[in-house]
């Protein structure tokens, strides 16, 4: 059973990633947060967004750069991979909350950071599997000398020269930047909604 819901996973992600994003998009067109009228509260939720929001976009590349055209073929082990084995996912839940936090609005942050924890775990457990299966005998020394994603600066180990696949990052360099464009898509709403230019059908704290 574990096996099947892995794969029927692996299988809808991305369309369940979309549906995500394609939801939280809709509610930002027809929400509004009163905090949005407190000015020093605003800028404060969408400076520390922003800052989230960088760090997850920079880290993100940061592991697309070793894990582009590799992904299915090595066990990566060096670089962010070195630090945990799940950083996309740690810069990843960085960049949700960065998001969440450009809407002003707590409601939202909670419901990402709840979407996180009870979506990521399934995704990060069917790509255990798949690298299990893939390399029965390097994974399981892998996963225990390096936590699964609370970073540790014990066992970094970075090389001097990395052979980069710059079409297969290329490829990848949109899902990097992706939280970059919710982020100011989420603050203009958010200031359209503010001179009435959008219509507020929902108001969430």
């Amino acid at each position: 059973m574990k096996i099947l819901i892995n794969r029927l996973f692996r299988k809808w992600r991305t369309l369940l990633s979309k549906i995500v994003v394609a939801g939280f998009i809709f509610v930002l067109l027809v929400s509004e947060t009163p905090l949005q009228k407190h000015e020093l509260q605003e800028i404060t939720m969408n400076l520390i967004g922003l800052i989230l929001v960088g760090t997850a976009t920079v880290g993100r590349l940061w592991c697309l750069l070793f894990i582009s055209g590799y992904k299915s073929e090595n066990l990566i082990t060096v670089g962010p991979y070195s630090l945990c084995r799940n950083p996309l996912y740690g810069f990843s839940f960085l960049g949700m909350v960065g998001v969440a936090l450009c809407t002003a609005s707590f409601t939202l942050t909670a419901v990402m950071i709840l979407i996180f924890l009870l979506y990521y775990p399934f995704v990060i457990h069917a790509e255990e599997a798949k690298l299990l299966l893939k390399h029965p005998i390097e994974y399981p020394t892998y996963c225990r000398l390096t936590p699964r994603m609370f970073p540790t600066f014990v066992q970094f180990r970075e090389p001097e020269l990395y052979e980069v696949k710059p079409r297969q990052f290329r490829k990848r360099l949109f899902d990097g930047l992706g939280f970059i464009w919710l982020a100011g898509l989420a603050i203009t709403l958010e200031d359209l909604h503010e001179i009435d230019m959008l219509p507020a059908l929902l108001y969430l704290y």
